[in-house]
């Protein structure tokens, strides 16, 4: 649980090749091979995620996921043209955390799975936008939430604006936020960065549940110490 008096850390998560495989062998056979490595990380994490932050077993814990609206949810009428705005919404899945926790990974792979899916059906953003239209947008819901998105084909690792490559982007800031990015280890793999703000002691606690998800034989591989103000050391020097 967070309380105001908490101390938050930052620490980003390195999935490389190992550790992705690692994660697939535990999804159903259903899933094992045409779940993307976004989906299979991001019910991984939000698993470990919930049970760091140690929620009572009854409540109810939310998966929020960025979904494109303009591929997604092809409409008979177009985008207009010189529109260069977002057009996304949020697929949603839930479920109570004892029941997360408790059960494999391949119950949290399919509660993301069929909530894209939803998401992807025609009408769903229409429904959503209409929703929130007649609501006047009411808040999102923060407690219990952890909202991921997928940013590692944005590009990131090419922006250079005159003065080199991208060195480092800052610390997670948000809680309750986390975006996919792409990312190496200090041997130059290539893989998924997953940078995530949690209290202190929340934070060990998902380190050592990731460690125990992914077996002693695949440590987890992070990337170099980050604090609250500062990356230090060779391995973002790559990004």
């Amino acid at each position: 649980m967070v309380t105001p008096s908490d101390v938050f850390a930052h620490h980003a998560f390195f999935f490389g090749p190992g550790e992705i495989d690692a994660i697939r062998s535990q999804a159903p056979p259903t899933l094992r091979s045409t779940t993307s490595r976004f989906d299979l990380v991001g019910a991984f994490m939000w698993r470990c995620r919930t049970a760091a932050l140690g929620f009572d077993p009854d409540d109810a814990v939310r998966l929020h996921i960025f979904v494109n609206a303009r591929v997604r949810n092809r409409s008979r009428r177009t985008v207009p043209k010189g529109y260069y705005g977002n057009a996304f919404a949020f697929a949603a899945a839930s479920a109570p955390a004892g029941e997360l926790c408790r059960r494999p990974l391949g119950y949290a792979l399919q509660l993301l799975v069929e909530a894209k899916a939803r998401a992807s059906q025609e009408g769903y953003v229409q429904s959503v936008a209409s929703f929130n239209a007649a609501h006047r947008r009411p808040p999102f819901p923060k407690a219990r939430t952890c909202l991921i998105s997928d940013v590692t084909r944005a590009g990131l690792l090419a922006v250079d604006f005159g003065w080199g490559r991208l060195l480092y982007g800052g610390p997670a800031t948000i809680m309750l936020t986390t975006f996919h990015q792409e990312g190496r280890n200090e041997a130059g793999e290539a893989g998924i960065l997953v940078p995530i703000r949690l209290p202190t002691l929340a934070m060990e606690r998902l380190k050592q549940q990731v460690r125990k998800e992914l077996s002693a034989d695949v440590a987890i591989k992070t990337a170099d110490k980050i604090d609250s103000n500062l990356v230090t050391g060779s391995n973002l020097a790559k990004l």
